[in-house]
């Protein structure tokens, strides 16, 4: 099943791959997105606002089915990520005083947050190195960005597995999305250089693979996007295939348009899926086989259709499912006619099961 943020009600549901069944998982919490399924699949955790109109954490337990706050009071969060033991929670925020973006920790039972990355002034797009350590991109007081190993009882020691990435004639964030490989030998990122004279250069948005403990220079692996102007485009939601060869990154260029692009971690071969043109993504996601992605995609000023598709047919194919974005899939089936309650938020909405290639009717 896929999780993803229903439209235009903006809910947390599921949908089969092959869109035979729709379930409602939690109504009644607006601004939901960035799902995120814990190592076991027994648990989701996702943004969402609560009824005071804090952004806060959250955590829906499938078994049995509960919603409940993990942290609250944000400005902005994004992109919550397990530890690999599912016991912690890792994600970028802006507090509500404004702060700049930085890095935090939290029990994914819930608790006091911890920010790591101390000493840096912006700290984000964390993922997980192993249960004691952090990756993520960040700067300093300079310009400069690297890729950071930051352990979690050494908050204050950020340690870079980059060398800088400061590109002259760019702007923005120029480095992001770490992510190790499934078998643990490379790490994936996404970071910015420039080339030409001075006075005119071209900046790229590029992926690069390095070793985890930065034994190695990175390699870069191609170019995703590109701008002869100021900035250097933009990427987003870097993942590794289950392959461990494979890459899925979302690239936009001076047209601000994101497109998807799968990129060979080997030989660097980019696959640009264009089997929709035009418009924009969302959040995307993998299948658990490696074989599909789930994606959400909007035509210029359209509404949000989140799709499967193959990314192994020329030009991909994709598959429209249903309306919505932000989707993360699992290999779990949910449980027929079980009423979720939303602790807290007097939230219970019924979940139905569909039987096979049937629409569910939602109550």
């Amino acid at each position: 099943m896929i999780a993803y943020r229903q439209l235009p009600d903006d809910d947390l549901y599921m949908v089969s791959p092959y869109a035979s069944a729709n379930y409602a998982l939690a109504t009644g919490l607006p601004s939901v997105h960035n799902f995120e399924l814990s190592p076991d699949e027994k648990s989701l955790a996702f943004i969402g606002q609560n009824p005071e109109t804090d952004l806060c954490l959250y955590r829906l337990d499938f078994e049995p089915r509960n919603v409940r706050s993990v942290a609250c009071g944000f400005a902005n969060a994004w992109e919550p990520r397990w530890s690999p033991d599912g016991r912690q929670l890792a994600y970028y925020a802006r507090s509500a005083e404004g702060d700049d973006l930085s890095t935090w920790v939290v029990s994914a039972e819930g608790g006091q947050p911890k920010q790591i990355a101390t000493n840096l002034s912006i700290a984000i797009t964390p993922s997980w190195l192993n249960n004691g350590t952090v990756l993520l991109a960040g700067r300093g007081s300079g310009t400069a960005w690297y890729i950071f190993r930051v352990a979690i009882d050494r908050p204050d020691a950020p340690d870079p597995i980059t060398p800088p990435f400061d590109p002259s004639n760019c702007e923005g964030t120029f480095a992001a999305y770490p992510e190790l490989s499934g078998n643990r030998k490379l790490v994936g990122f996404a970071a910015a250089r420039s080339s030409g004279s001075e006075k005119s250069s071209t900046c790229y948005a590029s992926i690069y693979t390095v070793d985890p403990q930065g034994a190695s220079q990175p390699a870069m692996k191609g170019d995703i996007a590109s701008t002869a102007e100021t900035g250097y485009g933009n990427y987003g939601f870097l993942r590794w295939n289950p392959d461990n060869q494979r890459i899925g990154v979302m690239g936009s260029g001076d047209n601000e348009v994101r497109r998807l692009f799968v990129i060979h971690a080997g030989n660097g071969d980019i696959n640009e899926l264009t089997g929709i043109q035009g418009g924009t993504f969302s959040q995307w996601s993998w299948s658990p086989d490696g074989h599909f992605m789930a994606a959400g995609h909007a035509p210029d000023g359209g509404e949000w259709k989140l799709y499967r598709v193959n990314p192994t047919k020329e030009g991909s194919e994709f598959s429209e499912l249903s309306t919505g974005l932000d989707p993360a899939w699992s290999s779990r089936e949910v449980d027929p006619e079980v009423d979720l309650v939303a602790t807290g938020l007097e939230v219970t909405q019924a979940i139905q099961r569909a039987a096979d290639k049937e629409q569910v009717p939602l109550a």
